[in-house]
């Protein structure tokens, strides 16, 4: 400006003609880009674009990922009369969504409704959605420690093994969370730390009774009182101490932990439907639905330690979606991360995101 018009004194950024020269700045280094951008993108020393990088990438045999999802337990509270049901995982999209709390919210929305769509069209909340079938039980709403007439019980950092309060089957293979009910030091639930809580998977569940305490629910039991003596994965091993019950200046027994049953694992994410045209101008179709979830594959095993199913591992991550031909809607395609190794009449489509999250197929 100096050169072209000497006479320019205003430096004020809000200046008019100060704003009119930064706006032809910015238009003209876009345009300039645009215009080399082939020699550009063509090396990865030069390349700016997420796509370019991982393709340059992917060439030195290094693959690049998009990050992962998060996953997280989900507990649910059921009436005895829902005991049985199977809450079924997310398959192709059709599952059951769990929503964050948003005030003045029902708890619970009917799926293809009006009120769902309204619903999910607000921000302001996250949408989790299972990640494998659940049968529910009333019997594992809540469970309760059994502390063997002790006032003040503790399980240490690192334990594997705890007993719990009468006679309960089908444990082995499921996942329980120990959690703080209440603040050993003030009594009150209110003071609870709801970070301190941790999910286990049961291995082994045996059934006894302790003989020097009367059965309440059947007195003339010589058995004595049911109790479960259940054991978790080494590595699922306590991260830290948890008190289960105290007792406070007055004489009270307060319960300060118990567990909770029902529990499922999901993963960040809402699966939409949307529909994606391909023609010979339009070969590489943007996706309308921004961002696109990537997810590593989960195989639900009993055996898996409840540590291991909460990890996600990016490098093995992949789009959480398919193709579905309008014609043949019983054919999936399904995304890899390059056709290199794609033949010729295989259903692979490659999916590639920039920084801002926009998708092309």
């Amino acid at each position: 400006m100096a050169l072209t018009i000497p006479d320019w004194k205003e430096k004020n950024p809000a200046d008019i003609g100060i704003m009119l020269v930064e706006l032809l700045a910015y238009a003209g280094d876009y345009l300039s880009y645009r215009q080399d951008a082939i020699a550009t993108e063509a090396y990865l020393g030069t390349a700016r674009k997420r796509i370019s990088v991982k393709r340059h990438a992917r060439l030195v045999d290094y693959n690049m990922h998009d990050g992962c999802n998060a996953r997280t337990w989900i507990h649910l509270e059921v009436t005895e009369g829902v005991s049985g049901v199977t809450l079924p995982g997310n398959q192709n999209g059709n599952a059951i969504k769990f929503a964050t709390t948003v005030p003045g919210q029902a708890t619970v929305i009917k799926a293809n409704t009006s009120q769902a769509d309204e619903f999910f069209s607000k921000a302001g909340f996250e949408v989790f959605e299972p990640m494998h079938d659940l049968v529910l039980d009333s019997r594992f709403n809540k469970l309760s420690f059994y502390t063997w007439g002790k006032t003040t019980c503790h399980l240490s950092e690192e334990e594997t093994t705890t007993t719990i309060d009468g006679h309960i089957d089908d444990l082995v293979g499921k996942i329980l969370v120990i959690q703080e009910v209440a603040s050993p030091h003030t009594f009150s639930a209110a003071d609870a730390d709801r970070l301190k809580r941790h999910a286990v998977r049961i291995i082994k569940a045996e059934h006894g009774h302790d003989i020097l305490v009367g059965n309440s629910e059947a007195p003339e039991d010589p058995a004595g009182r049911p109790i479960t003596k259940i054991t978790w994965h080494d590595e699922d091993a306590l991260p830290f101490s948890f008190c289960i019950n105290t007792l406070t200046p007055e004489g009270e027994v307060v319960t300060t932990a118990n567990l909770l049953g029902n529990i499922v694992l999901a993963d960040h994410g809402h699966s939409i439907e949307e529909h994606i045209t391909f023609t010979k101008q339009k070969k590489s179709p943007l996706l309308q639905s921004v961002p696109l979830s990537y997810a590593s594959v989960y195989q639900d095993q009993p055996t898996m330690p409840a540590s291991k199913a909460i990890i996600n591992q990016p490098d093995r991550a992949r789009p959480s979606i398919v193709l579905r031909d309008v014609e043949t809607p019983t054919v999936l395609w399904e995304p890899v991360g390059d056709l290199i190794s794609s033949q010729f009449n295989q259903r692979h489509f490659v999916v590639e995101m920039e920084n801002d999250g926009q998708t092309r197929i």
